[in-house]
């Protein structure tokens, strides 16, 4: 499993079947607009990324286990406030978090990657991958998580331009019902 952030240019993840071995599936949010929709996933596509809309995240990865898969997630967006299980601090705010690429990863045991993308100069990207977990089913509660925000706040913290801070991330207050 595959997680990143909306830093730098994130949408250098649909490349993935580049630059790995393994088959890759991402998840996406579904636009309203079939047009845009299918112009989205045909872009996102054109490199041999499959996409699956988020509502279907577990019924496709329960669904489609065999094989050596890569599932890509960027991690970061605010969760529905009715799907809020878990808060962190998070840049110095509470913060709701996903917990679906953890309970996935531990679930079918697939090891934790970390991406980052970086900005090198005008038109050059270098990507780094760390493996943060071998082992999921091994990993205390929301320990997955946490470190995922971990690494992604200590980058963000860098440089604060390259995140892509127009996700809302606070729009829901801890202890707000909605």
């Amino acid at each position: 499993m595959m997680l990143m952030g909306h830093y730098t240019n994130w949408e250098y993840g649909v490349t993935a079947p580049l630059w790995v071995p393994q088959e890759c599936w991402a998840v996406y949010g579904k636009m309203e607009n079939p047009v845009m929709d299918k112009y989205i996933v045909r872009t996102r596509e054109k490199f041999g990324m499959t996409l699956y809309p988020m509502e279907e995240t577990y019924n496709v990865m329960l669904n489609h286990k065999q094989g050596d898969k890569l599932y890509m997630f960027m991690a970061d967006q605010s969760p529905h406030h009715a799907k809020i299980k878990y808060w962190i601090p998070f840049l110095n705010q509470e913060t709701p978090v996903h917990i679906g690429a953890e309970k996935l990863s531990k679930m079918l045991d697939l090891a934790v990657v970390f991406i980052d993308i970086q900005r090198v100069k005008r038109g050059y990207y270098e990507i780094t991958a760390q493996t943060l977990f071998d082992n999921p089913k091994e990993t205390a509660e929301h320990e997955i998580t946490d470190k995922y925000f971990k690494i992604l706040e200590a980058i963000i913290k860098k440089k604060p331009e390259n995140w892509l801070w127009s996700h809302k991330r606070w729009k829901y207050k801890k202890g707000v019902k909605y």
